[in-house]
């Protein structure tokens, strides 16, 4: 069966002796034919330009986008086995255009057209747009379902319920959002499952606030939430038995570029818990009976500071900020000297302290990240400290 745009198996005639039929015989096209006719991606642009966001690109909730960024071609058998991990999922090329670079993306689609790995196809070329739902607190005429910044919703859950398309975009602006209770293991502000929730400024000028009535975030299955800041937030007996009065994050979601300030739980991880993986956040001065900043789950670039009640119970680190050391690559255990919550001042331990392989893209400023970048959420270039972002209108 031929594959529409690319050579089509080419078929060759043997010269054979007067009076006998003619033999034909086909021959498979190799590296060597010209890829002409080999079919461009149809790149979804909004798609690619959330993966080159504040979250990082490489999105560790799906272990095969953690592979696509470990894949450095460096050996044939290290090529075969990215290809494989590729093609095993039907991936759209979409997802693995922001971070793979275009020549081995190109070397990996002509692979799989010409049939060169037995027992793959070819991925699709063309990937639907994921809708994009928007949040404004301050906008007076929302109108569902909420997909401009026109007619944005005020309370965030109404623009995460809009939809029900797998990894759809809530983009929220700036305000401090206080009002709207989802039900998910327990009261929350905000309940994420299959959804990116993300900010377009920041957490210093985008807020979740509980109030201390109930969780500030629940994060499910392949939940994302990148660019807040979640303070005081409660977790009695009532919410998941007293753990997580910031967020809950269940072991497929991400939370990331954020501060995590003010909140409590009755039993532990007054700031973070569960099985989740948050990277590049600052959690400071929450508190819990046993771990006040963070139980369970494996932080990355983070700082875990000033939280009473320890700042750990059963977490686990890697090039982060706590006390006492905990075991893990990179982790040190000096005072971060934090100018605020959310930045550090210059003579911050953990400038350059962080792993590259944790942070991409730009951070809670929009700046790029140093290699090696910092621990938190802040790069800092100059200056002590920077102060509030400057506002970006919506439009």
């Amino acid at each position: 069966m031929k594959t529409p745009g690319l050579n089509p198996i080419q078929e060759t005639t043997r010269p054979a002796p007067e009076g006998t039929p003619k033999e034909t015989t086909t021959r498979r096209p190799t590296m060597r034919d010209p890829p002409a006719a080999l079919p461009r991606p149809v790149l979804a642009a909004p798609l690619h330009d959330r993966r080159r966001l504040r979250w990082p690109a490489r999105i560790p909730c799906r272990a095969h986008h953690l592979a696509l960024l470990r894949f450095n071609g460096s050996t044939p058998s290290r090529f075969t086995g990215f290809v494989r991990a590729f093609a095993s999922l039907r991936l759209c090329v979409n997802s693995a255009i922001p971070v793979l670079k275009p020549r081995l993306l190109h070397v990996a689609l002509l692979a799989l057209a010409l049939g060169l790995l037995p027992g793959m196809q070819a991925p699709c070329v063309h990937a639907q747009e994921l809708p994009t739902y928007y949040v404004n607190v301050a906008n007076a005429n929302p109108v569902f379902p909420y997909t401009s910044w026109a007619t944005a919703a005020t309370i965030i859950p109404d623009a995460v319920n809009a939809g029900r398309t797998t990894g759809r975009l809530v983009l929220v602006t700036n305000g401090v959002y206080q009002t709207g209770t989802v039900e998910a293991n327990g009261a929350n502000r905000v309940a994420l499952t299959n959804v990116v929730l993300r900010t377009v400024n920041g957490p210093e000028v985008t807020i979740i606030d509980e109030a201390g009535a109930a969780r500030c975030a629940y994060l499910g299955t392949n939940a994302i939430l990148s660019g807040f800041t979640l303070r005081n937030g409660w977790a009695g007996e009532d919410c998941w038995g007293g753990w997580g009065g910031g967020v809950r994050c269940e072991a497929s979601s991400v939370l990331t570029n954020s501060v995590l300030t003010g909140n409590s739980a009755s039993v532990g991880g007054g700031g973070a818990s569960g099985r989740g993986k948050p990277y590049n956040c600052a959690l400071t001065g929450n508190s819990a009976e046993s771990g006040g900043g963070a139980s369970e789950g494996t932080l990355h670039n983070c700082i875990v500071y000033l939280n009473q009640g320890g700042n750990r119970r059963g977490a686990t680190f890697q090039h982060s900020c706590t006390t006492p050391l905990p075991p893990g690559p990179g982790n040190i255990a000096a005072n971060p000297q934090l100018a605020s919550d959310t930045h550090l001042s210059v003579t911050s331990p953990c400038l350059g302290a962080g792993s590259s392989e944790w942070a991409s893209g730009v951070d809670i400023d929009g700046e790029r990240w140093a290699n090696p970048p910092a621990m938190g959420a802040d790069q800092v270039w100059s200056g002590a400290s920077i102060g509030a972002l400057k506002p970006i209108r919506a439009s």
